[in-house]
């Protein structure tokens, strides 16, 4: 049988539910978001995802933590330390190849 996979960023079962009202057959369809789809795909490659991922929230409030624990950054708010941590992810979306030595050789030349 074919598998039909949907990539989404919305409920994946209020989808489901919704093409199943209009008449759309979902039988071996599955939703996924981008994550989700990249971790299928590893499995399904045979390379074992075993570590466990941090969602975005999670990542704002440990950069946050961090951050204001250095002197420079005392005064910064939850929406600085989102703005970081979104700056941060559109730089490692821009790296080809070893993102960690791209970004090291880009941010050493910096304070």
């Amino acid at each position: 049988m074919k598998e039909t996979i949907i990539l989404s960023n919305i409920n994946d079962k209020e989808l489901l539910r919704s093409l199943a009202i209009n008449d759309v057959n979902i039988f071996y369809c599955r939703v996924f978001n981008s994550s989700s789809l990249a971790k299928e795909a590893l499995i399904r490659s045979g390379i074992c995802v075993c570590k466990e991922e941090i969602s975005s929230l999670k990542q704002i409030c440990i950069t946050y933590n961090l951050l204001t624990s250095v002197d420079y950054f005392k005064e910064l708010s939850f929406l600085d330390s989102k703005n970081i941590v979104e700056a941060i992810n559109n730089a490692r979306k821009l790296c080809r190849g070893n993102e960690l030595a791209k970004l090291n050789d880009v941010l050493s030349d910096g304070e």
